[in-house]
């Protein structure tokens, strides 16, 4: 096992403890402030994300599924706690918080929507090499763009405050890579999942016949 593998098998519990804890607190915040519970269910799916990463992590380090579905289940935890905790304060530590919702939403989606690509023996293929790397590069530019959108935080509706670091005019360029952005996540979810279907029936036509 290499150093990165050892590293990452060391992280892997801490990592999922953070990610637990910043559910708990963003869920906790959302109650405090009269969220009905139907509202946080998707939480639900964030805490297995992070659980079955960190397990994956551990005992599997060198297969990136692991680290995909806890690296989206973290951004997904971030973003809800900050959010959360953002509507309880006022000034300068509520725009600060707002901000990381504008643009953390990208990676918790870019990450999940790869897990089938590389499920499951961790390998995606020659086939995937460019568009991954054009997702990739998508998901990098649409974060950047609404990481400096102007206007109010709207992820989790944090009401009259403006991005700090906001860049005029920047609005519908963020709001059209956005769109494509999620087009293209949509897109590569439904292929790779086509992928992985298609790979187990001739999997299992194989067994059979043989």
């Amino acid at each position: 096992m290499n150093a990165g593998a050892r590293l990452a098998r060391r992280a892997a519990l801490p990592l999922t403890g953070i990610t637990l804890a910043l559910v708990g607190i963003g869920a906790g915040l959302a109650l405090a402030a009269g969220v009905p519970v139907i509202d946080l269910v998707y939480l639900v799916f964030v805490v297995a994300c992070g659980v079955t990463g960190g397990l994956v992590v551990r005992q599997r380090p060198a297969n990136p599924v692991g680290a995909l579905l806890l690296g989206s289940a973290a951004c997904f935890a971030a973003l809800e706690a900050c959010g959360r905790a953002a509507r309880w304060l006022e000034g300068p530590p509520a725009v600060t918080l707002g901000w990381p919702q504008t643009w953390l939403w990208v990676p918790a989606n870019a990450l999940l929507a790869a897990v089938p690509v590389f499920f499951p023996d961790g390998q995606a293929g020659a086939r995937w090499r460019w568009p991954l790397a054009a997702f990739a590069s998508l998901g990098v530019v649409t974060a950047l763009l609404n990481a400096l959108r102007p206007g109010p935080d709207t992820q989790l509706g944090v009401p009259g405050r403006p991005n700090p670091v906001g860049v005029p005019g920047l609005a519908p360029l963020a709001d059209a890579f956005a769109t494509v952005f999620t087009l293209g996540t949509g897109l590569v979810l439904v292929a790779a999942g086509v992928g992985l279907v298609a790979g187990l029936i001739r999997s299992g036509a194989g067994r059979w016949s043989g």
